[in-house]
């Protein structure tokens, strides 16, 4: 649907990318039952800002920025009691899909052709396993944590 609205897919590949790592950083600093219209609205104007900017150097920081806050989450869940540790393997997951995602930036930024590379065969494999494992693990996850 967002690719029928802008008609690029350059604007809809940096969208993607401010919007994603920052949702993560937002949705972890911020945590808390009142704090979701606080999110998202700071989440739609930190994206157009960092979209409107479309600077390398910004991804570059905001995806390891991301990165950074998931590992220490799953690290902070590891070293707790067992019935907490059950639940460190989420973030684990996503940092390793969120830095799928970011091999793509940085192949952009070398300004490689990664849709005719000859690494997106490899790196495609990885990829899908990954990102199926996280929706599957997000699933599970919100089913259990939420109440009806």
């Amino acid at each position: 649907m967002a690719y029928l609205i802008f008609k690029k897919s350059d604007a809809l590949y940096y969208f993607f990318h401010s919007a994603a790592p920052l949702g993560i950083i937002l949705s972890l600093w911020w945590r808390g039952k009142n704090q979701f219209d606080r999110i998202i609205f700071s989440l739609l104007l930190g994206t157009l800002f960092v979209w409107y900017l479309s600077n390398d150097l910004l991804y570059f920081i905001l995806y390891t920025v991301a990165i950074m806050t998931l590992i220490n989450k799953a690290i902070n869940l590891a070293s707790g009691p067992s019935s907490t540790m059950k639940k460190s393997f989420l973030p684990i997951i996503l940092s390793i899909d969120l830095f799928f995602a970011y091999i793509s930036v940085i192949l952009n930024i070398e300004e490689i052709d990664w849709s005719r590379s000859f690494y997106i065969y490899y790196l495609k494999y990885l990829i899908m396993p990954f990102s199926l494992i996280t929706l599957i693990l997000i699933y599970d996850n919100n089913r259990r944590h939420s109440t009806y």
